[in-house]
């Protein structure tokens, strides 16, 4: 009995396997470096960002700071309040 129990253990995670890497091959990958930002200065502090500045991803868009420091407080805001301060720093298009 315990050896066809251990036979039958690799096939019952073998599923669980399979629609791990089913999840990782539908999502988009964002490039999250900060030269691809939305925004040219912090949305936390209005600070200026550059290319080697923090990022988050943030509705599939990057969004640079100043500093890591600010990424605790924008993570405390709520959408609405993320949405306000980032549309009023964008870049122009």
């Amino acid at each position: 009995m315990r050896t066809a129990i251990r036979r039958m253990t690799p096939l019952a995670f073998a599923p669980l396997v399979l629609l791990s890497f089913i999840g990782c091959q539908s999502s988009k990958k964002v490039d999250a470096s900060a030269a691809n930002a939305v925004n040219g200065s912090c949305p936390v502090m209005d600070h200026p960002v550059d290319n080697t500045s923090p990022t988050v991803v943030y509705k599939g868009q990057v969004v640079s700071f100043c500093c890591a420091d600010c990424i605790p407080e924008w993570e405390k805001m709520s959408k609405a309040e993320k949405d306000k301060a980032l549309a009023a720093v964008m870049k122009p298009h």
